[in-house]
């Protein structure tokens, strides 16, 4: 599966697909203008301990504003992520 924001279809929703490489961090949410920002919406999913975050979000399309926003290994909050495989910024 490709990294970054992949707008897809789910059982019939269309949504996108967002997945980043973050293997040192404990936590990762996606960002954007589609949940205010806010880090507590939309948290992702690690992959099988590949490091890959990833989760769907339903409704969001091309041309979202978004960032990843993590924690580090220490538990320490990063400052938001612009995507590293972004298509636009």
């Amino acid at each position: 599966d490709a990294l970054g924001a992949n707008a897809i279809e789910v059982d019939g929703v269309r949504g996108t697909r967002f997945a980043v490489w973050a293997p040192n961090a404990t936590r990762v949410a996606v960002v954007g203008d589609f949940n205010s920002w806010d880090a507590r919406r939309h948290p992702m999913r690690l992959r099988h301990q590949s490091g890959v975050w990833e989760l769907f979000v339903p409704d969001v399309g091309p041309g979202a504003h978004y960032k990843y926003q993590l924690r580090g290994p220490h538990g320490n909050e990063l400052p938001a992520k612009a995507d590293p495989v972004a298509r636009r910024a």
